[in-house]
């Protein structure tokens, strides 16, 4: 190995040498400059403990370990939920049921008390909307789906949302609505994860907007899966409806969060209890033993996916008309006027489902009778379509009208059986020889018609998942494509819709046209005589009167001074107001201020090395000297920090300092709006800055790239 004067001797070769390896370590320098290989022995069990440690200070430093306990609290927790709502709503259900038989044998009086029952829980459904919160009502799909593209509007994850939206199903579904529980679930499960970071074991990961933004999307996922009752085709189906772009390596979360809550959907119905959907699906064995299909019935079941195409794509056309049209009438206008949708909704709904248990809104009958391949309905074909186009109108009035906290899913899955399964039965009729079965046709008509109605692809494992038959799996997602595309082609998803209709901001895809491609960011952003800035030189009058002027930005941008402009960071807003609430109440109001003191001379009096200072600076000064000047607090100068660790933050609230964040995102004045739209939606940020050469010259924010979208 080279002549030196130093030797290193290797170790002897052990006895057991098989479960030795020998590792080259270092490279070490001879005197005589001549490089030396210096090797040592690494046993197995010390090369496993060095990576069990190098493992655990991972998970403990990038906090990757509390990651896993939040998602599975989550998962937990909003399946929890999920189970206390099924179970309130069966056994409010269940008294319903048996207080028709307990009070009379009559039919009519029976059918007047089904009618009185649903009255009184659909107004309780609206009264929690009324007094509790507004934001429940509806799906909650169209909110999360606002929120997943940057548009943050707290009171959609407020505590009285939480406990109006579960209220509101629950008195909804008692009241024999016909809807669904999986937009309600998503938004549920989003406000459970908002609350959970919000636990000061936690604060940390928290305030992490993009880790925040990455839990909600989990929720949402196990959400869906909970009400479903499938946790992949969940995951997937969240990811459709409430993301426009969704970063790969978020989806483990997804799935994690929903592994967790599916272990307690297993957990409960192994002690007895159902949850979600997949207990409407508790079925005799032998009713689904389904044979293979025959191959020239491909073509059958492709026809079944483009009139369930028709089918879903007409649904969300009426509904979006529905809603349009009640939002014109004075009379259902206020609070008065959404009680009187509540009565209206609740008497026609309950005068349909009255004599017809198969379209009532737990739906069991319904589902077992359109699953049942032991039922021969040949003579009953009249019976199914008055079951499809029964389902097809409770379920426009239910979800077009009521403003329930509702879903639509699952009433869709019904529609598309009945339509499936009526379809089969007619087949099965005019072609004995072929051994069809008009089961199949029930779930792929399901799968056409809700993955018309909601534009998604997942529908098809979530019904393969729900129903077990892995032998239709080709003939279910031929249905979803050609339903998802028909759908496509005529209307826009059922979330869409309901988003559009209630105005929610939203982020839309973005269409490339001849005009479009010649906009850049010149052309979009706001010019910075138009925007309010703060500089190094700043005084607690100049910040008073910057919020005064601007009421809508979050977050204002800082520059060196007014005559570079050059962009050193960025101020949230809130801030700002807790440096104004440490003012003392006894403090003047701020006059105009012309002639300020040397505020250089101020600084070095502290002996502030540099206008940007760092935390260790401050430390180096006593309490006193931190504290504010009663007597010219107005002309003093605002002390920023620069700093991202929590604990330096915290000493930084108790004083009067304000955190500038990092140099933000920045873009040319020749960035073309298809990639702004792409950062705003990947990274679902509110505004970015344009700078030229580092000189603040516009700013983009959320609102100015919607209003060239929508153009």
């Amino acid at each position: 190995m080279g002549n030196s004067n130093t030797s290193y001797a290797h170790p002897k070769k052990p006895e057991n040498f098989q479960r030795i390896k020998y590792e080259i370590v270092d490279v070490l320098e001879t005197v005589e400059g001549k490089e030396e290989e210096s090797v040592i022995v690494v046993d197995d069990d010390y090369r496993s403990t060095r990576w069990i440690k190098k493992m655990w200070s991972y998970l403990i430093t990038e906090q990757k370990f509390f990651v896993f306990v939040i998602l599975c609290i989550i998962g937990v927790l909003a399946t929890l939920v999920g189970f206390f709502i099924d179970f309130s709503i069966s056994e409010l259900y269940n008294v319903v049921e048996l207080s028709f038989v307990n009070i009379t044998d009559i039919k009519i009086v029976q059918y007047l008390l089904w009618i009185l029952y649903s009255v009184t829980f659909c107004i309780c459904a609206s009264l929690t909307v009324i007094f509790i919160s507004p934001n429940a009502a509806g799906s909650g799909i169209p909110e999360i789906k606002s929120l997943m593209s940057g548009i943050h509007v707290p009171e959609y994850l407020s505590a009285s949302t939480f406990v109006a939206k579960v209220l509101g199903i629950i008195c909804a579904f008692a009241g024999g609505l016909s809807i669904g529980k999986e937009g309600p679930y998503v938004h549920i499960s989003s406000i459970i994860a908002n609350y959970i970071l919000k636990i000061p074991i936690w604060k940390k990961i928290g305030k992490n907007e993009q880790i925040r933004f990455q839990m909600i999307a989990a929720a949402a996922a196990v959400g869906v899966s909970a009400s479903f009752g499938a946790p992949v085709g969940g995951v997937l189906f969240s990811v459709e409806v409430t993301a426009t772009f969704y970063l790969v390596e978020n989806l483990w979360k997804a799935f994690w969060c929903a592994a967790c809550g599916a272990l307690i959907v297993k957990l409960l119905s192994e002690l007895g209890f159902s949850v979600g959907v997949i207990s409407l699906f508790r079925l005799n064995d032998e009713d689904w033993i389904l044979q293979d299909y025959n191959w020239p019935e491909l073509g059958a079941f492709a026809a079944v996916g483009i009139i369930g195409g028709i089918i879903g794509a007409a649904f969300v056309r009426s509904l979006n008309r529905i809603v349009s049209i009640q939002r014109k009438i004075e009379f259902f206008k206020g609070k008065r006027g959404h009680i009187y949708k509540a009565i209206i909704v609740a008497i026609i709904v309950a005068a349909i489902t009255g004599p017809f248990k198969e379209v009532r809104n737990n739906q069991s009958d319904g589902i077992a009778y359109l699953f049942d391949e032991q039922e021969k309905a040949n003579h009953e074909m009249m019976l199914l379509l008055l079951m499809f186009a029964a389902k097809f109108f409770i379920t426009l009035v239910s979800v077009g009208l009521s403003g329930f906290p509702c879903g639509v899913y699952t009433p869709l899955f019904v529609i598309g059986a009945a339509f499936g399964r009526l379809i089969g039965e007619i087949l099965a009729y005019l072609l004995p020889e072929f051994g069809i079965q008009p089961v199949a046709y029930s779930v792929v008509g399901a799968s056409a018609v809700c993955a018309s109605a909601t534009h998604t692809i997942s529908t098809a494992v979530i019904v393969v998942e729900l129903t077990g038959q892995f032998r239709l799996l080709l003939p279910i997602l031929i249905a979803v494509l050609m339903g998802d595309g028909i759908g496509k082609f005529i209307s826009n998803s059922v979330y869409d819709a309901l988003l559009f209709q209630k105005g929610l901001p939203f982020m839309p895809p973005y269409e490339a046209g001849s005009i479009a491609r010649n906009i850049t960011a010149q052309d979009v952003m706001r010019s910075i005589d138009d925007v309010e800035f703060l500089t190094e030189t700043s005084t607690y009058y100049d910040v008073n009167n910057l919020l005064k002027k601007s009421t809508t930005l979050h977050t204002f941008p800082m520059v060196q001074d007014e005559d570079n402009m050059v962009l050193l960071g960025s101020i949230k807003r809130t801030e700002l107001i807790n440096l104004l609430r440490k003012v003392p109440e006894n403090t003047p109001a701020p006059k105009e201020i012309n002639n300020l003191p040397n505020l250089q001379q101020a600084i070095e009096s502290h002996n502030y090395d540099y206008d940007m200072i760092q935390l260790q600076t401050i430390h180096n000064h006593s309490e006193d000297e931190l504290e504010l000047d009663q007597d010219s607090i107005w002309n003093q100068r605002i002390i920023f920090v620069t700093t991202q660790n929590v604990s330096e933050r915290e000493f930084i609230e108790n004083h009067n300092m304000v955190v500038l964040d990092p140099p933000p995102l920045q873009i040319s004045e020749q960035t073309s709006l298809s990639k702004i739209h792409y950062i705003f939606t990947m990274l679902g940020i509110s505004h970015v800055y344009v700078t030229v050469r580092g000189r603040l010259v516009g700013v983009i924010t959320k609102s100015d790239l919607l209003v060239h979208l929508f153009r």
